[in-house]
């Protein structure tokens, strides 16, 4: 039999890259979100494809994700579902129901229906500190010194604090894996969405402002998301988050590469560091989830562009639908 993962989230970035890399390989998934949009899923997978399954389920509500454990069957997790940083400011409260809550959800019946698996689930750089962080040439320790600037941070902290204490309780082991800006197609939301919106502008021909600069780690979709699916199938034992590792490169590095492909693209950029620290120690990754082949950050950022411009001659949706 196939392996069955269920993705929470699974209509965002790494939720449908996650789908592109395990139906390539004839696993099955189930995608569980309860959005409407998804052009992300379409465009790296199509619109049916064999082996896809499509729920809509709300992970606060506890039953419904115990009977979609119950009903589905997976062989293997990976929670991805979350509210990120503009939107759990504009609703703390609805953030805190999603991030929070909601994790807790997935541990409960990850602990009722599949105990001797490893809960792969997404943490993030933000859960660490800015100014306060304590850097060694840049670069952050393995985990966490400093205190996360936004509530989202805050609660992915709680979820890193929640899994350890299932898995002194419960037995559940898990990894949580803090990306850092993650791009390519499909990233269209979130703070650091900004760099990619660029490579979709350079695409369609058009300018672009990006809204920050400084130093950051660098992800590609894809890679991002063959880490939690290697996580997920781990033999890990251990409650134990590490970073994802990347390019740790400048602003100017990324335009630089959108330049090689679209050269005359008009990009321009406030040049500002996140509220991060520039690098983080991504050392422990490959000891405790493998070594993951990636794209180098030229060829990461050509294959988005190459993408881009694919869907657009299609006609493809590359953007979510306005606000209503």
């Amino acid at each position: 039999m196939p392996d069955r993962f269920l993705v929470t989230g699974g209509l965002g970035c790494i939720g449908a890259w996650a789908a592109h890399e395990l139906l390539a390989e004839g696993a099955e998934v189930v995608v569980a979100d309860l959005g409407t949009a998804d052009h992300r899923l379409r465009n790296l997978v199509g619109d049916a494809p064999a082996g896809l399954t499509r729920v809509a389920l709300d992970i606060t509500d506890a039953d419904a994700v115990m009977a979609c454990f119950a009903a589905e069957r997976p062989t293997h997790v990976i929670h991805l579902a979350a509210l990120q940083v503009p939107f759990c400011r504009a609703d703390p409260v609805g953030g805190a129901r999603v991030n929070v809550v909601g994790t807790i959800s997935l541990l409960e019946a990850m602990a009722e229906h599949l105990p001797d698996r490893v809960f792969a689930y997404a943490s993030s750089v933000a859960a660490y500190g800015g100014e306060d962080e304590p850097t060694e040439n840049g670069v952050a320790a393995a985990d966490p010194q400093g205190k996360p600037h936004t509530l989202y941070g805050v609660y992915k902290r709680a979820n890193e604090e929640s899994s350890a204490v299932y898995h002194a309780d419960r037995g559940l082991s898990s990894i949580g894996l803090r990306p850092y800006v993650v791009y390519g197609v499909g990233r269209d939301q979130g703070v650091t969405s900004s760099p990619n919106m660029a490579m979709l502008a350079a695409a369609q021909g058009e300018p672009f402002h990006i809204s920050y600069g400084g130093r950051a780690v660098y992800q590609h979709g894809r890679d991002a998301a063959r880490a939690f699916i290697a996580a997920a199938r781990s033999d890990h034992d251990g409650a134990t988050v590490v970073n994802l590792p990347g390019d740790e490169v400048s602003m100017h590095d990324i335009i630089a590469a959108i330049h090689a492909v679209v050269p005359d693209a008009a990009i321009t950029l406030d040049d500002v560091q996140l509220p991060f620290p520039p690098s983080v120690d991504a050392s422990a990754f490959a000891r405790v989830v493998g070594s993951i082949p990636r794209y180098p950050l030229d060829e990461g950022v050509a294959e988005t562009i190459a993408r881009f411009r694919d869907l657009i001659a299609a006609g493809a949706d590359v953007l979510p639908p306005p606000a209503r």
